[in-house]
């Protein structure tokens, strides 16, 4: 059962908004790494190397994607817990997570040369995962606080 709601509380959005470009957009299809991989460097590469650029290409964008909706599941379930937990202003706590996600990526395109040719695709994809599991690690112990720990004495992770 959900808690009354009150004019000063409301429900946090259904859904996580990081707002990253192309956030929950990467095309992660075998064409759209094909399509990518010979734009690029097609004309230099031998069949065999653009075989295995498409490969690399195609993992980095799943692994981005499968780590976005991961951490979708696990903002679901703090949501869920924020449903029964009025007291807790969830506009700036979901608003706070978003923008430190976001300087995460940025942090780490900041740390990057980008990469070349192919890298180029690649190397963002895998910040993307890398900041994601972050922010999904963190939802999680949030959860986790919520279902075992939420007291008054223990704080927040």
């Amino acid at each position: 059962m959900l808690a009354q709601d009150d004019e000063a509380w409301h429900p946090p959005p259904d859904r996580l908004t990081i707002g990253y470009e192309g956030e929950g957009k990467v095309d992660a299809s075998d064409q759209g790494c094909e399509k990518f991989v010979r734009d690029m460097v097609g004309q230099f590469w031998s069949k065999e190397e653009i075989f295995d650029g498409v490969r690399e290409v195609c993992a980095a964008r799943k692994r981005h994607l499968m780590a976005y909706e991961a951490l979708q599941k696990s903002y679901a379930g703090v949501r869920e817990q924020l449903l029964y937990h009025h007291k807790i202003d969830a506009g700036p706590a979901i608003a706070s997570f978003a923008a430190m996600l976001k300087s995460c990526f940025e942090h780490k395109i900041a740390m990057s040369d980008a990469g070349h040719n192919i890298r180029s695709d690649i190397i963002p994809n895998d910040d993307a995962d890398v900041c994601l599991k972050i922010g999904k690690e963190l939802l999680d112990a949030e959860v986790e606080w919520f279902t075992v720990g939420f007291t008054q004495s223990h704080p927040a992770p």
